[in-house]
């Protein structure tokens, strides 16, 4: 993704080692337009 985020112009591009769950897991946060965002895991129900 880094690759392809550089090769369509964009100058300020990071690799985040780990991806976005390091980066919660390691304290920090995430912000878009909206505010701060988290990261919410669901678990997936067996059918019995």
């Amino acid at each position: 993704t880094t690759y392809t985020l550089l090769e369509m112009g964009y100058k300020n591009v990071l690799n985040l080692e780990g991806g976005f769950e390091e980066w919660i897991n390691g304290g920090n946060s995430i912000y878009n337009y909206h505010g701060e965002l988290g990261v919410i895991n669901f678990e997936k129900l067996e059918e019995e």
